[in-house]
C-alpha cells in the first residue's frame, strides 16, 4: 500500500472506542525495517458544515473529493485533524482476515492537492508529516 490507497475497514476503531465501517486513505509506505507505521486518515460523506470547494478547505481541516471521483460515489471529505498510526502487521492481518480491503486509489491530481493540504495542517505531528513526505517524494 502507498500514498493514496483507499481502504474500506469494516472494524475500524475510532478514538472514542467505537468500532465501525470506515473508508480510509493511506498516506505513506512505511519502511518495515525501521518499524515505521502507516499514517492513515479517515473520510466522511457527511457534508454538514463542510466546504464544497474541490481540495483543501479554507480552514484546512478537510479535503473535499467530489462525488464520482477517485472511487467515491458520494461527495467525500478527508478528515485532516485526526491522523492515525497503524502497525503494518496489524493492517496486514486485518486485510487477510477480511476486516480491511483495498477498494481504490486517489488519482495523481488529487494526490498532489492532498499532499499540499496536509503540509498546511496544524494537526499533524512532525513525525507523521516526515513519514508522509518521505514516502510521497520517494515515489515521484
Amino acid at each position: 500500500m502507498k500514498f493514496g490507497t483507499i481502504l474500506l475497514h469494516n472494524k475500524f476503531e475510532f478514538r472514542d472506542g467505537e468500532i465501525g465501517r470506515k473508508f480510509l486513505i493511506v498516506l505513506n509506505t512505511p519502511d518495515i525495517q525501521k518499524n515505521e507505521p502507516y499514517v492513515i486518515v479517515k473520510t466522511t460523506s457527511n457534508g454538514k458544515h463542510k466546504d464544497t470547494r474541490i481540495g483543501c478547505s479554507r480552514n484546512g481541516l478537510t479535503f473535499h473529493i467530489p462525488k464520482n471521483q477517485c472511487f467515491f460515489n458520494l461527495d467525500t471529505w478527508v478528515i485532516l485533524n485526526e491522523f492515525y498510526y497503524f502497525d503494518p502487521n496489524k493492517l496486514l492481518t486485518d486485510k487477510i482476515n477480511g476486516a480491511c480491503e483495498i477498494v481504490g486509489e486517489l488519482d495523481g491530481n488529487f494526490k498532489k492537492m492532498l499532499i499540499n493540504c496536509i503540509r498546511e495542517s496544524e494537526d499533524i505531528e512532525e513525525f507523521g508529516l516526515n513519514l508522509i513526505l518521505k514516502s510521497y517524494y520517494r515515489k515521484t
